[in-house]
């Protein structure tokens, strides 16, 4: 729902609701919390019953939203949204992270700074390649700076530090190609763990042969790196 504030009574008004499967819109079945772009163009919903992460394009006159996509568990390469119950843009509007409840997991999108769209670049998940603390994980938070992602895991009675690197170690360039969308086909960048299911999903390995020389191709995004948990001493 969106409303109008009055700035001097904080009073509420009223202005309209996007539903899900309503005019469009999908991928907000049990909206469960919301996250604005520093720029203030976009609104980022993550809808737990649909394991998915939708964007909205926001009228910064009057505050309207209008419904631009959704990104889905396991549809194409996406990965890390079962269950996603909290979304983060980090304060320079270049990435979104999310945290999925039952996926427990962490995943990192590369956001298009002019159309607010999303690429996804990597997934965490619990007890896979070192990271410990994400069971059932709850909140998420960017640091001002932009340079650590904070979750925590409620099972798990813990709070995960990554940090966001950016380029990633090692990070692989796929020319992605979207679906029936050939003359739209760019180069990404995404870690070592997504790679495989990018290249299922036909995108093909190193940059697309049009990519001008020095640009900076799409996707060449931050990964995430977990430097530490913290975790209760007194759990169960």
């Amino acid at each position: 729902m969106v409303f109008s504030r009055d700035p001097a009574t904080g009073k509420l008004n009223f202005l309209e609701a996007q539903l899900d499967n309503v005019g469009g819109v999908d991928g907000i079945n049990g909206a469960w919390a919301t996250d604005i772009s520093p720029d203030g163009r976009n609104l980022y919903v993550v809808g737990r019953d649909d394991d998915a992460l939708a964007v909205f394009e926001r009228n910064a006159a009057t505050g309207a939203l209008t419904f631009v996509e959704a990104q889905y568990d396991g549809l194409g390469p996406v990965e890390g949204l079962d269950g996603v119950i909290s979304v983060a843009v980090s304060p320079d509007g270049r990435y979104v992270f999310t945290s999925a409840r039952f996926g427990h997991a962490v995943a990192v999108f590369e956001r298009d700074d002019t159309t607010g769209t999303l690429t996804f670049v990597e997934h965490h998940v619990d007890e896979v390649d070192g990271v410990e603390g994400l069971l059932f994980p709850g909140g998420l938070a960017v640091a001002p700076d932009g340079s650590n992602v904070y979750a925590t895991g409620s099972l798990d009675h813990a709070v995960v530090t990554f940090e966001v690197v950016e380029g990633g170690a090692g990070p692989l360039a796929l020319c992605h190609v979207p679906p029936g969308k050939p003359a739209e086909a760019h180069t990404i960048r995404v870690g070592q763990a997504a790679a495989p299911a990018h290249l299922a999903h036909g995108d093909s390995l190193g940059p697309c042969g049009d990519l001008l020389e020095g640009a900076k191709p799409h996707g060449a995004g931050a990964q995430l790196e977990e430097p530490s948990s913290v975790e209760d001493e007194c759990r169960p």
